[in-house]
């Protein structure tokens, strides 16, 4: 069960339907100036991976939302994901008592690594995966993690969970104190702070993922505040200072 829910992302299929949840949530808010971030939606499985008093005790794939699948073993053979949080961290934390910090991201399958995979399906005569999340969905899920250990997986965190620690104000603290904990961040991150320097992020981010060696399908567009994330809350599915624009 994860100690806060993993909602999903209301999704913004065209430009004009971006325009119009930005649009939707500046009227909300009733206020001037609403800075942004623009990062890249990355298409792999996510996950909650939790850390108590700076070490890994468990991750878990996002299910319902409410309830996962405990991947615990398989996730631990992800040279990416830190068992043990950096002591600069625990330092800045507080590490006289037990923090709990839940990261959300995603677990993902490198292109050549996928390529890989199909290619040693094909010469033992076995069905080839459709596509990198398909296996990584499936490597994932796998019951012998030495199995796992064999196809090469990474991690990128790009949000959180449950957080007990300094307050966090806005998105710049989080991905400070994603660095400060030796976690892999979800980078570049673009600010933006109106429609037209939104509009330009995406279509960097646009640009940016045919370069990348992983796979991508669209920008996720965050209000940066941590205070109006709250007041703004959430839908029973998604948040309502969130959105998935979709390429």
């Amino acid at each position: 069960t994860h100690m806060a829910r993993m909602y999903s992302m209301d999704d913004a299929m065209d430009l004009d339907e971006l325009d119009a949840w930005l649009q939707r949530t500046e009227d909300a808010l009733g206020a001037g100036s609403v800075t942004y971030t623009c990062e890249l939606k990355i298409d792999g499985l996510g996950v909650a991976l939790t850390y108590q008093n700076g070490t890994f005790v468990r991750a878990a794939t996002r299910g319902d939302g409410t309830t996962g699948e405990d991947v615990s073993l398989n996730v631990r053979t992800i040279k990416d994901v830190p068992m043990h949080l950096s002591e600069p961290a625990l330092v800045h934390m507080g590490a006289d008592r037990e923090r709990t910090i839940e990261v959300r991201g995603e677990v993902y399958m490198p292109k050549g690594s996928f390529v890989r995979l199909n290619d040693e399906a094909d010469a033992e005569g076995r069905d080839p995966f459709a596509n990198p999340r398909n296996a990584t969905a499936g490597t994932l899920k796998q019951l012998d993690p030495r199995q796992v250990a064999t196809r090469p997986l990474a991690f990128l965190a790009h949000g959180l969970g449950a957080y007990e620690g300094p307050e966090l104000r806005d998105a710049k603290d989080f991905w400070n104190m994603l660095r400060h904990c030796g976690i892999p961040c979800n980078e570049p991150v673009y600010y933006t702070d109106s429609l037209e320097s939104t509009r330009q992020a995406v279509r960097d981010i646009d640009r940016l993922r045919h370069t990348l060696p992983y796979g991508t399908d669209g920008a996720v567009i965050k209000i940066s505040s941590t205070a109006t994330r709250e007041a703004l809350g959430a839908t029973a599915r998604a948040p309502r200072w969130a959105a998935a624009y979709k390429f």
